[in-house]
């Protein structure tokens, strides 16, 4: 009975049809959003966790794409331990800005923590390295003359440097970012406190590639009124 036979498998044709669309729908929004590329990459970055959803993820999504707009050149998040922060705008943030915006954009990556720093670096490139990233971005592919732990360079001129605070003269870029620039252990040191914000407000302004692009991100735990956030905060407000 071949019509009986043609009539049952039509609904696995459209069943097909609605998965293929399903996942082009997703590969849309992870070119399009952050958001989106979160979600799509997330099991590349962490296979052996789930991706929870949260309000507070949008709003650093939101907020980084206004970055990568030119809509916002500064940018200051609180944020509290483990709500996602480094995944976010160190792993995650710059793979969809060579993905979607402009793959020769050049980062700077500090943290109190060198160790911190690399540790986002790494993922940052596996993910780059994974089937899935090439599938999306088949274009991109690193050079081998910066294949180092603290540093990693794309054939398209882009590339991300991880230091310590204090760390990253002689290179021109147009992303700095704080990632927890404070040691928790030394939120009451003078001398750290200063050396944070010497850093962040008079040497990283002079490693622009461009003054009239470069944004510069922070995002931390506040831990004390003195810290970069309120550092940042007065030096705006005596503008």
């Amino acid at each position: 009975m071949p019509e009986l036979q043609a009539f049952e498998d039509t609904p696995l044709v459209v069943h097909t049809f609605r998965d293929r669309r399903a996942k082009d729908i997703e590969l849309y929004a992870a070119q399009k959003t952050l958001h989106g590329f979160i979600e799509y990459f997330w099991s590349v970055a962490e296979p052996a966790v789930p991706f929870v959803d949260n309000w507070h993820i949008g709003a650093m999504c939101e907020y980084l794409q206004a970055v990568s707009t030119g809509e916002i050149r500064e940018l200051a998040i609180a944020v509290a331990p483990g709500c996602m922060k480094s995944l976010t705008v160190a792993v995650f943030w710059p793979s969809w800005e060579w993905t979607a915006i402009n793959p020769a954009l050049k980062y700077l990556y500090g943290s109190y923590s060198q160790g911190f720093a690399l540790r986002d670096s790494k993922k940052m490139r596996s993910l780059l390295e994974s089937p899935k990233y090439k599938t999306m971005n088949p274009g991109i592919d690193f050079t081998k003359d910066t294949d180092r732990q603290d540093l990693f360079a794309n054939t398209k001129g882009g590339y991300r440097l991880s230091v310590g605070i204090g760390g990253g003269g002689g290179w021109r870029i147009d992303r700095a970012v704080a990632d927890d620039p404070i040691n928790p252990l030394e939120a009451e040191s003078p001398a750290a406190l200063e050396a944070a914000r010497l850093w962040w407000l008079e040497t990283i302004p002079g490693r622009a590639q461009d003054l009239r692009t470069m944004a510069q991100v922070i995002i931390m735990q506040r831990l004390h009124q003195r810290d970069l956030i309120g550092e940042c905060v007065r030096s705006e407000e005596r503008r």
